[in-house]
């Protein structure tokens, strides 16, 4: 799988790279594996950056993600994710909304340091 994960220099949040194409199986593994990547190191916020990754998963994928897949992981709804995304890549929009939707503090961001400065707020 395409997805490294890391914890930021400031200590305040973790990053997961995505650098393949996200279907809607991996985006559960990559869910999956922030999930347990924060439970290791005790970081809850997380950047989720997937400019080299185009979401081809379908309408119902991202929606399951949103309303099941992150409830059966047990994602804390109240965790900052902020999701990093090309400046012309909209691939991403349908999932983010979703998963905004169902509860989650997600934002989406095509400006690296405007994403860094959100998660660093206390």
């Amino acid at each position: 799988m395409g997805t490294e994960f890391s914890v930021h220099h400031s200590r305040k949040f973790i990053v997961c790279r995505v650098t393949e194409e996200i279907t809607a199986p991996v985006a559960r593994q990559v869910a999956l594996g922030i999930e347990q990547f924060s439970e290791k190191t005790g970081i809850k916020p997380r950047l989720v950056d997937v400019r080299e990754a185009m979401n081809t998963s379908s309408i119902s994928g991202n929606y399951d993600l949103a309303y099941k897949d992150l409830e059966e992981l047990q994602f804390d709804r109240a965790n900052k994710a902020a999701v990093l995304v090309g400046a012309d890549d909209s691939s991403h929009d349908f999932a983010i909304t979703a998963v905004k939707n169902a509860g989650f503090n997600v934002r989406q961001f095509t400006d690296e340091a405007a994403a860094i400065a959100w998660l660093e707020e206390d």
